[in-house]
């Protein structure tokens, strides 16, 4: 809009230049007319352009001089086709005749009536009014340096006095072919009040506007009142008012603004001296169907040529609005307060003692930018400080939930030392940095590179159960159903997958200490690197429910699924506790170990569940499965069958001293063939399936009783020891029902008792034939002793016959032969 006035101005001061020279060339002349052509042809010379002046010149020499010309005319230059390029109705000086011997001038009337502008850019980017601007001069090499003159200029005339100036009925258009913009200011009306020598000046301006892109229309009206002293060489804006109705795609409809600015001793002028304003303001406001926003500016301005430097100490801004836009319909009023200092060709600024407030918040600090015009640098240092933070946010709108403690959004308190420096690949750095939060408090720092995000924080403790729903009687464990699942909705996605392929982050988030419904963790350390649309999440928690957890989550997110990896390790974990406090119930216990690989595709938790693979493997020691108890049901149906009393209700859990098994995924489900449970007088394994698209498990249990009177009613169940029995459990995960398949126990139990008595029978053959063999083996040593000592005796008797008595020795020697 300035850059249009600037052209309309140069249009209007080559037409009062016309008028000048009538009234200067052609003094005391009767017949101005005879001369008109001559006048045209030297326009002509000077403009370039073709001129025409349909109706006479009307040429007044008393009491007033005076001058009219009516229906002028002045076309484009060459290439720019034969269209108007200026032209004016009518166009009236008239000058007081009698004032002018004393160096007074009075003007009754400067009239412009009808004027109409036409600014065109052609494809090529020639303008059509190039021509009438005048050429730039080279500068000198070298400029003298010269003290600023504060001397005020010696004017030519006593006095100046205009009744009125007028300009009535006139339009700018403007049209950029290159762009494709296009503005026509239309019904521009100006008028003046009394214009005297150092007397305020009212100004009155009054407009229309259409623009093509984006599609505006708006109507402008200015009033204000300046004061300029020819003796000082000061010009004082004294009061300004403008408003302005507008509708359009450009304001979103219907809008209307006013701004009121009350500047009483504003001075710009006189070379080197300062600018100054003592206590300006100010006001502005918009109104819009959906949208009412109001501003005030205050504050004492000073410009000092030879500093070169605006301040305005201090600068206060204040802020209200109401409409859809804002949260709940109203805006807390702003209040902004600071010490500003701005470099005159705007390289630098400094914002020194901020204060900016909003009901309980308060931010503090200052700021400074260096080489503004180049390649920006900020450097600050902000305080903030929130006494009623959840009164606030209510304020603004924000419905928050009810919380378990009623005490917590109660105060925020935060520092950071910001540093920046901008451009097309922009850092930010932003530390240290240091929030509070309640009881909680983050400290650490943020750095932003471009589009990359880094970050390294660390929170000391917090409880999230204080900010979560309070947890009423009865929500901690909702009976089970065996209800069918209702007709499935339509799933979004699960993340944000286009973000995410965009992100570039590195950063490390550490907690001291989280609790999260009754459960505390120490020492949480969470990594997340991503980068091209490959993201990793780890995961390391030293201590929780008595163990520690590991574990890697890598996104890949560069095909056209996303692909999932899920690495975890699990140590020493307290798993009932863990259950409880998470669920509400206890569907395991015992100590646990997990090891597990897993991967899936897709972005929706239904596409997760159906494709996903891998393997596991887990343990449990000292800790029990419940909503099962085995022997309870074991007894149950053996009293059944028998047509016996069926024992008293006992706890629906089978405790055990070790569980164990390894796994394998596919497509959702989960396989497990080596299931081992070990108890006092029970041993279990099994083999079976639990699939995560149906929500359903399917298990066969193989339930060998082992005799043991101790234990979860070991004793009642010593006439089965030895017999496996067969559980078979199956339905929805949420409400498994077991079952014992009678059928096989007592066929096994059969083929046990068969084989048991085959067995006995087999024992007692070999028990006899081992006496049988025992008692001839006993015949055959006495027979044998009896044939030795007869054979011994014969040979006694042989000797003494063949030796005689004097072979006594030899017949000792032979008797031990046979001993």
């Amino acid at each position: 809009m300035i850059r249009l006035l600037k052209w309309g101005a140069t249009a209007l001061a080559v037409l009062l230049l016309l008028l000048f020279a009538v009234v200067v060339i052609t003094p005391m002349v009767v017949d101005i007319n005879r001369y008109k052509g001559e006048i045209i042809a030297f326009i002509e010379e000077k403009s370039g352009r073709r001129l025409e002046i349909e109706d006479d010149i009307r040429l007044s020499l008393y009491p007033r001089i005076g001058a009219d010309l009516r229906q002028v005319r002045m076309l484009n230059p060459p290439g720019f086709g034969h269209e108007l390029f200026a032209a004016v109705d009518k166009l009236s000086l008239k000058v007081n005749f009698f004032p002018l011997l004393q160096r007074k001038i009075e003007v009754s009337l400067v009239e412009v009536d009808g004027l109409q502008l036409n600014l065109l850019r052609r494809e090529d980017g020639r303008s059509n009014w190039e021509d009438l601007l005048p050429a730039s001069k080279p500068l000198p090499e070298e400029v003298e340096e010269r003290e600023p003159s504060t001397t005020p200029p010696q004017l030519p005339i006593a006095d100046l006095f205009i009744d009125s100036i007028e300009v009535l009925n006139s339009q700018i258009l403007w049209e950029d072919l290159v762009t494709g913009e296009a503005l026509e200011v239309r019904d521009v009306e100006i008028t003046s009040g009394e214009v005297r020598l150092n007397q305020p000046i009212d100004l009155y301006l009054r407009l229309g506007a259409d623009n093509r892109l984006p599609q505006l229309s708006a109507d402008l009206a200015l009033d204000v009142t300046i004061d300029y002293g020819l003796e000082t060489g000061l010009l004082k804006l004294i009061r300004l008012v403008a408003s302005v109705e507008a509708e359009g795609e450009a304001v979103g409809g219907e809008a209307s603004a006013r701004l009121a600015a009350d500047l009483l001793t504003t001075t710009l002028g006189a070379a080197g001296a300062p600018l100054t304003t003592e206590g300006f303001s100010l006001n502005a406001s918009l109104k819009r169907s959906d949208l009412q926003l109001s501003a005030g500016l205050s504050g004492d301005l000073t410009a000092n040529s030879d500093q070169k430097t605006v301040e305005i100490l201090p600068l206060q801004l204040t802020v209200n609005g109401s409409g859809d836009p804002f949260p709940g319909g109203k805006l807390p009023t702003l209040q902004l307060r600071a010490d500003l200092s701005l470099e005159q060709d705007g390289t630098a600024l400094t914002l020194k003692q901020i204060e900016l407030m909003a009901d309980s918040m308060k931010i503090s600090g200052e700021l400074k930018g260096q080489h503004l015009t180049s390649q920006p640098e900020v450097d600050g240092q902000f305080n903030l400080d929130v006494k009623q933070l959840r009164a606030l946010l209510e304020r603004l709108g924000v419905v928050l939930p009810l919380t378990a403690d009623s005490q917590v959004l109660a105060a925020v308190e935060g520092s950071l030392d910001l540093k920046a420096v901008l451009g097309d690949a922009g850092v930010v750095a932003i530390k240290p940095l240091s929030l509070r939060l309640d009881d909680s408090t983050v400290k650490g720092e943020v750095t932003l590179n471009g589009a990359a995000v880094g970050y390294n924080l660390h929170l000391d403790q917090m409880d999230l159960d204080r900010y979560l729903p309070p947890v009423s009687e009865g929500e901690m464990e909702a009976p089970p159903t065996t209800e069918p699942p209702s007709q499935p909705q339509e799933e979004g996605d699960l993340f944000p997958v286009e973000a995410l392929r965009k992100l570039e982050i590195d950063g490390v988030l550490t907690v001291g200490q989280l609790k999260v419904k009754g459960v505390t963790m120490d020492e949480i350390a969470l990594m997340l690197k991503g980068r091209a649309g490959n993201l990793q999440l780890q995961q390391k928690i030293a201590a929780v429910a008595q163990g520690s957890v590991e574990s890697t989550l890598d996104l890949d997110l560069r095909g056209e699924q996303p692909q999932i990896r899920l690495q975890q390790e699990v140590k020493q974990l307290a798993l009932g506790d863990l259950l409880l406090a998470l669920n509400g119930k206890r569907t395991l216990s015992g100590t646990a170990r997990l090891e597990s690989d897993l991967t899936a595709s897709g972005s929706t938790i239904s596409a997760l569940k159906a494709g996903l693979n891998g393997d596991l493997s887990f343990r449990l020691e000292e800790g029990a499965v419940e909503g099962i108890n085995i022997g309870q049901l074991v007894r149950q149906a053996r009293a059944k069958y028998r047509g016996e009393a069926v024992t008293e209700e006992e706890p629906l859990q089978t405790d055990f001293s070790e569980l164990s098994g390894t796994a394998t995924v596919e497509s959702g489900v989960i396989r497990n063939r080596d299931l081992s449970a070990k108890s006092p007088y029970l041993r279990i394994s099994g083999a079976g399936a639990v699939n995560l698209v149906e929500e359903s498990v399917d298990y066969t249990l193989q339930t060998l009783i082992e005799k043991s009177g101790e234990g979860q009613g070991g004793a009642e169940l010593n006439d089965l020891v030895g017999v496996t029995l067969p559980v078979r459990v199956r339905g929805p995960w949420s409400a498994p029902v077991p079952s014992v398949e009678w059928n096989k126990a007592l066929t096994a139990a059969a083929e046990a008792r068969l084989k048991a008595k085959g067995e006995a029978v087999k024992r007692e053959a070999q028990a006899r034939v081992a006496a049988e063999k025992a008692k001839v083996e006993e015949r055959l040593k006495e027979e044998e002793a009896k044939a030795k000592e007869k054979l011994q005796q014969q040979l006694e008797e042989k000797l003494k016959k063949g030796l005689g008595g004097e072979s006594g020795d030899l017949g000792n020697a032979l008797k031990g032969l046979f001993r």
